[in-house]
């Protein structure tokens, strides 16, 4: 089964051109608010006790008449506020770049066939591409960077008080630092800083001349 491939900028443009339809862009307000999207777009979400558990599954696209609806372990949807969101970004996302697989997922145990039907290397990359694509619909750039921007603004004096020998350390503290005000997890936040085509750690660097000790 052959996986398409996606660049970091269609993920961005497939990102911009679904919240622009539903208006998303506009409040301009972090993370973006996934369950009003996904109503928008005409899905509904299921919360599915011990789905994780029996399945071994936090999130899944389950067809129906018409559409897809999306299934979450209900203990994430409930308990893990920082988790739930980016896996419902990653559902939607599935349907959105890999409908031509999801479409035959019927139910739980349909999912487990799915993930059997690709081997390790395809199926990491339909994980990968909806991690990519979920981190923009969650923080778009054209929004998050200029918020990164102005915190980096705001804690400069601490930024700088700091030694950076990567751009993965910087990203990293910047993230540690930052991630409680998206209600997301610091690994969503520190991909977000660091994702291509145009990473806002490098516009960080360039603006405020900050150097990394190598």
């Amino acid at each position: 089964m052959s996986v398409k491939y996606y660049s970091f900028a269609e993920y961005k443009r497939i990102a911009n051109r679904l919240l622009q339809k539903h208006g998303m862009l506009t409040v301009k307000k972090l993370p973006i608010d996934i369950e009003l999207l996904i109503d928008k777009a005409g899905y509904s979400i299921h919360p599915i006790s011990g789905m994780y558990k029996d399945y071994g599954v936090k999130g899944a696209v389950l067809k129906r008449t018409g559409g897809y609806d999306i299934a979450i372990d209900e203990n994430t949807y409930e308990t893990q506020e920082f988790f739930f969101r980016t896996t419902l970004a990653e559902e939607l996302s599935h349907i959105i770049l890999h409908e031509e697989y999801v479409a035959g997922i019927k139910n739980l145990d349909d999912v487990i066939k799915f993930h059997k039907s690709f081997d390790d290397e395809d199926y990491k990359r339909i994980e990968q591409q909806a991690r990519c694509l979920g981190s923009q619909l969650l923080l778009p750039s054209e929004l998050f960077d200029d918020e990164v921007l102005k915190w980096v603004q705001e804690n400069e004096k601490s930024l700088r008080a700091n030694t950076f020998f990567s751009k993965e350390a910087l990203s990293d503290f910047i993230a540690e630092q930052s991630y409680k005000q998206y209600s997301l997890s610091k690994d969503v936040v520190r991909y977000s800083i660091r994702r291509f085509p145009d990473p806002v750690i490098d516009k960080i660097l360039s603006k405020f001349g900050l150097s990394l000790i190598q």
